[in-house]
Formats: C-alpha cells, sequence, structure tokens
C-alpha cells in the first residue's frame, strides 16, 4: 500500500497494526510516553491537524 497513512492517538491500534501493514503512521502525542516494544510512528504532533499538514507538507513536523 505505497504512500498509505494511519494518523492515530493509539500506540498499539494505530501505530503496531500500520507498521505490520507496511503503513506510514502519524502519532497524536496524547500519552506522555510510547509503550515499550512499539515501533516508532513515522511523524509526531500535538494534534491531527498538524499530522496531516506534515503528511502534505512533508518536513513541516519533525518526526
Amino acid at each position: 500500500m505505497a504512500g498509505g497513512w494511519m494518523i492515530g492517538d493509539h500506540p498499539q491500534a494505530d501505530v503496531a497494526g500500520e507498521h505490520a501493514a507496511a503503513l506510514d503512521t502519524g502519532w497524536v502525542l496524547r500519552r506522555a510516553r510510547r509503550p515499550r516494544g512499539i515501533g516508532s510512528p513515522t511523524r509526531m504532533a500535538a494534534s491531527t491537524a498538524q499530522l496531516v499538514d506534515a503528511v502534505v507538507r512533508p518536513g513541516s513536523v519533525s518526526g
């Protein structure tokens, strides 16, 4: 699924699952820490709007 993205705020459901599906991931930082055993998301930001901006304009949010 080249070019596919998943944006969410739940580490297991929205990051780990999408890594398994070979999708890029965006994580909305609502939790203080990323749990152990979960791969790093492609991008992280404080809001969904910031993540969407990062997908549309790469480089606008650090990942």
